[in-house]
């Protein structure tokens, strides 16, 4: 009988006011595999992980990804947890649930990494060096971050180097780009390996955060009575929706964009038509303050009504996907006002973005990070539905 051997691991991944996954990579899936967690000096709870087998394509060996998700937590307070296998039990981990009181929560924004080294300048570890720098407590992610996904190696160059060690004490939250399914392997790492894991909700501070997936093969989830669509409909219907000051989405593929490769060969146009149809119209009535997506690899920021009935501000609209991928330089389309998403604002280079939450307002900050200076700012104020 093989001895369970922590390969990677522990990270936090949905960490927000009061909830957190917790999973970990092991050599074997043999025997229990579980988190025992405790607030100060209550006796441990026992939480059983569901478990995900990732054969290795590199070396032929087995490898199996383990998670616990942990629900109503209590909000800034400070966790700890063990994790164990056969024959193995860690020393104690700790997190903190994020604050709800109003005051600032500040979390780096960054996406497409996909199947660039982290040697890639300025690079993703540059990149997540500088948004510490600036005192997030968190990561949100506007997908492909994993690459091709088809090896255990890509995994580590590309992304368990640069991100790995932070996210011991920082949680990630993102959507999924096109490069993050390609295998199981890349599924199960973030974890992407079921659709709970794909479309999820979490609080913030004081905003609440739903992402969607806009991938190929997900897709027909968004139309007319698509179970993803019916999901969103519920979650923004839904009282804690309504009651947050801020409103977050989060999903990959920009309806439009202004800057693509030399090819200029973005959907129709510049216009991915299917979400155009199916997407757009679920972000005009959702209540939206902010979407956020990645894949075009420029800052662009827009905004278009909201439809919402009572309804009467704007839904922002901004594309930031700062991470180990080369930018996106060539100006293809001009999507100003009123043709919807209305770019008002974008910049050609490689940049990085900074949510600033509380109770008073909601600033974005986006950065070059060439320069490192601000090269965009808005501030949205706060508002229930």
């Amino acid at each position: 009988m093989a001895v369970s051997s922590v390969l990677y691991g522990p990270c936090l991944y949905n960490l927000g006011n009061d909830q957190v996954l917790i999973w970990w990579e092991t050599n074997t899936s043999e025997g229990a595999h579980a988190v025992d967690w405790w607030v100060s000096a209550m006796i441990p709870v026992l939480a059983p992980a569901q478990s995900l087998r990732l054969p290795d394509l590199d070396s032929g060996l087995e490898r199996y990804v383990h998670s616990v998700k942990l629900s109503g937590l209590q909000p800034n307070v400070q966790h700890y947890f063990r994790i164990y296998g056969l024959n193995f039990l860690s020393s104690p981990y700790l997190f903190r649930t994020l604050r709800n009181d109003g005051q600032s929560v500040r979390l780096g924004v960054w996406g497409s990494n996909e199947s660039y080294p982290a040697v890639t300048v300025p690079g993703l570890g540059a990149t997540l060096s500088f948004l510490d720098a600036q005192g997030v407590v968190g990561y949100l992610g506007t997908g492909s971050y994993v690459g091709d996904g088809r090896v255990h190696g890509d995994w580590v160059s590309h992304w368990l180097g640069s991100v790995g060690s932070r996210l011991l004490t920082k949680g990630f939250s993102g959507c999924r780009g096109d490069t993050d399914g390609y295998s199981g392997m890349s599924r199960g790492m973030l974890p992407f390996h079921s659709p709970s894991a794909a479309t999820f909700a979490v609080s913030i501070g004081s905003a609440r955060i739903v992402a969607l997936t806009s991938v190929n093969g997900a897709r027909n989830g968004l139309r007319t009575n698509g179970s993803q669509r019916q999901w969103f409909l519920n979650e923004v219907s839904g009282d804690i929706w309504k009651a947050a000051a801020y409103r977050i989405i989060l999903v990959h593929h920009p309806v439009r964009t202004v800057y693509w490769t030399g090819l200029c060969d973005y959907g129709t146009g510049g216009t991915d038509t299917d979400l155009l149809s199916n997407l757009l119209p679920l972000l005009k009535v959702s209540g939206a303050d902010l979407v956020l997506h990645g894949h075009s690899r420029s800052y662009q920021r827009g905004a278009y009504p909201t439809t919402v009935p009572g309804g009467s501000h704007v839904v922002h609209h901004i594309v930031s996907a700062g991470g180990g991928a080369p930018a996106h330089t060539s100006r293809c389309w001009d999507w100003s006002p009123p043709q919807e998403p209305g770019i008002l604002y974008d910049f050609a280079g490689y940049s990085a973005m900074v949510l600033d939450i509380s109770s008073a307002r909601l600033q974005v900050e986006a950065f070059d990070l060439r320069t490192q200076a601000v090269v965009d700012r808005v501030s949205l104020a706060p508002h229930t539905l």
